[in-house]
């Protein structure tokens, strides 16, 4: 089985993986500051500068979690191979979309919020982000749906 995933952050399991995620060469939209009230010293361009660094830290972090809990199963003779890929694309998506091919998929919105992000130094800073793993995601059906691989780049 494998399982194609396009979004912020990898936060999916399965014994073939390969996740696209948004290159670092381009800028993310999200998160946003939303003012330079935060700090009397910084303004919103270098307030956004921080987020996006803290937003491609995270990134990081949850794709080595995942490619090592994925080793972690065949180590433990709970799969019997395992494999995962890595893409960076040079767009950032607008909705996650998982994919099993021939089977099903899911597809989901990003949601834009406006929230208070928890910072390593233990401040709050007010931004517009996008809502990770409480976002809804529709099942798209292979049976009904046709391709869902067409059917969710829109054609």
């Amino acid at each position: 089985m494998e399982l194609d995933v396009f979004t912020f952050t990898s936060e999916s399991l399965d014994t073939a993986l390969r996740i696209l995620l948004p290159s670092d060469t381009i800028e993310l939209p999200y998160p946003r500051a939303r003012s330079a009230q935060e700090s009397a010293t910084a303004d919103v361009q270098e307030l956004d500068r921080i987020l996006q660094v803290r937003t491609r830290e995270i990134i990081r972090r949850h794709t080595s979690s995942v490619r090592n809990a994925l080793r972690n199963l065949r180590t433990d003779g709970l799969v019997a191979d395992v494999s995962v890929k890595v893409r960076e694309v040079p767009l950032v998506p607008t909705r996650k979309l998982y994919l099993r091919r021939g089977v099903e998929g899911f597809l989901g919105p990003n949601k834009i919020v406006e929230r208070a992000i928890l910072m390593d130094d233990d401040t709050e800073m007010n931004a517009w982000d996008v809502l990770g793993p409480g976002s809804t995601l529709i099942r798209l059906d292979v049976a009904t749906a046709g391709d869902v691989t067409k059917w969710a780049r829109g054609r």
